[in-house]
């Protein structure tokens, strides 16, 4: 009979301390996310974007990047791959439908309507919600008596194709159609051909095809460390934000020169452009398209700051700048129609406004949204929008 008592005794002694580990680990954990909640990750980049002087005495930046990092998760999106997944913040807000937060948009009722298409540069990387092109070319857009909704397409990593292909599943879908889709693309263009050596696939392909055909190689040790890295204890710990494997680092493989630039060129972003012409007349919307700005393209004076950004990546991606420089030319000597090349705009501004290769901070947008607004306007379009009946999945 002592015998069975001490094995109870011992069963509850097991049952207790496992219970008191549990709960300690649940501690640490909730006190790992308060600590991340008011502290921006370290870059895992090596380059500390949060150290820019874009955002000195912004008081809002450190929230801003913290949530930056918590909205980086995508979800699978079948045909485009993947999505930005919905979040909830201060700064950064995204939707049930995967759209970034607009400002200054008015979509209720049936106004003019403007899909903005993009990468991490129309989502918004470097910017809270207010800041965003999107939001920003909204305010200029902004009437009383003319309302203009401005929906945010943008996902970090996309390039024309995969845009090219929402636009046709959004069409599908919504009942309220576009009078204007504005595309926003460039270096995710050049840079996804530049990394996998492949013409007209997206970003990461290497990566993703990976995962996807050999997801029994991962052994279970990498598995389980993989699992603690991501939780808020191993970000606390190693100050990392964790990579996306759908969107984060992958290889680099220099295929550059102009003849593949031409092809790739041809057969991804000329194409789509006529798809999207074909989808135009069908649907009865009008489109542009721009050509973005990057550290490497135009003949911005560069800063102090932004040349060391220049040092570092062109330290890690030599000929990026090269294959960018190569497909704007080419854009240039056949320019399709309704297309613009705005890689200039920062020509005449000496300040800081990139905070990496591509990405640039509110000011920037700022000046992107002015001069996106202002050739629109050129071309008759403000003028158009106030006579046009919005469009409708009845017409």
């Amino acid at each position: 009979m002592p015998e069975v008592k001490r094995s109870h005794l011992l069963f509850y002694n097991i049952c207790f301390a496992c219970c008191f580990v549990f709960l300690a680990l649940v501690l640490v954990e909730l006190g790992s996310a308060a600590v991340l909640r008011f502290r921006a990750p370290k870059p895992a980049s090596g380059l500390d974007r949060t150290a820019s002087s874009i955002y000195r005495g912004k008081p809002w930046a450190e929230q801003y990047w913290y949530e930056d990092g918590a909205a980086g998760k995508v979800t699978y999106q079948s045909y485009v791959v993947w999505k930005q997944s919905p979040y909830a913040g201060q700064q950064v807000n995204v939707d049930a439908d995967f759209h970034r937060k607009t400002l200054n948009s008015d979509c209720s009722g049936h106004p003019y309507t403007v899909w903005m298409f993009g990468g991490s540069t129309i989502w918004g990387t470097g910017s809270p919600d207010e800041a965003t092109i999107p939001s920003q070319f909204a305010a200029l857009t902004a009437r009383p008596d003319a309302p203009v909704c401005v929906v945010n397409f943008g996902q970090t990593g996309w390039r024309n194709t995969q845009e090219v292909i929402e636009l046709m599943l959004a069409l599908k879908r919504t009942q309220q159609r576009p009078n204007l889709v504005i595309f926003y693309d460039g270096f995710n263009d050049g840079y996804s051909f530049y990394q996998s050596g492949k013409i007209d696939v997206h970003m990461n392909y290497d990566q993703v095809r990976a995962q996807l055909e050999r997801p029994s190689q991962q052994s279970l040790a990498r598995s389980l460390l993989t699992f603690l890295l991501s939780t808020h204890t191993g970000r606390l710990i190693t100050g990392v934000r964790p990579q996306n494997s759908f969107i984060d680092g992958g290889s680099v493989s220099p295929y550059t020169n102009e003849a593949d630039a031409k092809a790739d060129l041809q057969v991804s972003y000329f194409a789509n452009l006529n798809i999207v012409k074909d989808l135009a007349a069908q649907y009865g919307f009008e489109y542009t398209c721009f050509w973005q700005p990057t550290l490497f393209a135009g003949h911005k004076p560069l800063s102090p700051e932004e040349e060391k950004v220049r040092q570092y990546f062109s330290s890690r991606i030599e000929e990026t700048d090269v294959e960018y420089r190569q497909m704007s030319n080419l854009l240039k000597a056949g320019a399709p129609p309704h297309f613009f090349d705005i890689s200039n705009v920062f020509d005449g501004t000496r300040d800081t406004v990139f905070v990496d290769f591509v990405h640039v901070g509110p000011e920037g947008n700022k000046l992107v949204a002015a001069r996106i607004y202002s050739l629109l306007q050129q071309a008759g379009w403000r003028s158009k929008s106030a006579k046009k009946a919005p469009a409708s999945a009845d017409n």
